[in-house]
């Protein structure tokens, strides 16, 4: 009898060599009004965003941020390293 062989590709994790939102210094982590549907990580990036008439800054999602080719991109353009800022 013949047994058949498999040939199994391993699995690759997409852009795992780019830093994430979370270890940026522009990234805003927020708690989502509670009872609303939430598709978003919960943050946002405070290097884009849109004045509003009130005066208030109305900032963009991280996870928009970084699918959008103007803006950070998912290769992290504007990424700023937290330990840049917080250093012993």
């Amino acid at each position: 009898m013949f047994s058949k062989q498999i040939k199994i590709s391993p699995k690759f994790i997409r852009n795992k060599e780019y830093p994430t939102c979370e270890r940026c210094f522009n990234f805003e982590n927020f708690t989502p009004i509670e009872g609303t549907t939430f598709e978003y990580s919960n943050g946002v990036c405070m290097k884009f965003g849109e004045k509003m008439i009130n005066g208030k800054i109305k900032y963009d999602y991280a996870i928009d941020c970084r699918n959008d080719a103007s803006k950070c991109t998912k290769f992290a353009r504007y990424f700023v390293p937290l330990k840049e800022f917080f250093t012993e």
